[in-house]
């Protein structure tokens, strides 16, 4: 016997998914866009610093400062890039229909089926 989620729970777990993403991106955004705009910072003023050497001393505070929010806030960054990706791949497998206990259930009735001695030629 095969039971299957009907479209109306369906969109309501869909609706939910997105309703979190949106809640959540309020708190993962602002770090995605700190750490971003930090990386170019840090990029941008070590390259001053290279070209110019010693005189630029004004860049090599704001390359280090920018490198100590990059370190510091590298595990925030990583774990927002997680819960975003996990996200919309959860929103969209339920879009797509491709979530992974209806990929099961189908494999599990074609184990059944061959294993009552029904041979698939």
């Amino acid at each position: 016997m095969e039971i299957e989620k009907s479209d109306a729970w369906k969109r309501h777990q869909l609706a939910t998914v997105e309703r979190m993403q949106r809640d959540l991106a309020r708190y993962i955004h602002p770090v995605i866009r700190v750490v971003g705009l930090c990386g170019v910072a840090y990029l941008a003023s070590w390259a001053v610093v290279m070209v110019l050497g010693a005189a630029a001393g004004a860049m090599v505070v704001v390359a280090a400062l920018s490198a100590a929010v990059l370190v510091f806030g590298a595990p925030a960054f990583a774990l927002a890039v997680g819960v975003e990706g996990y996200i919309r791949g959860r929103s969209e497998g339920q879009m797509g229909g491709r979530h992974g206990d209806q990929a099961m259930a189908h494999c599990r009735i074609d184990q059944s089926s061959t294993s009552m001695g029904v041979a698939k030629k």
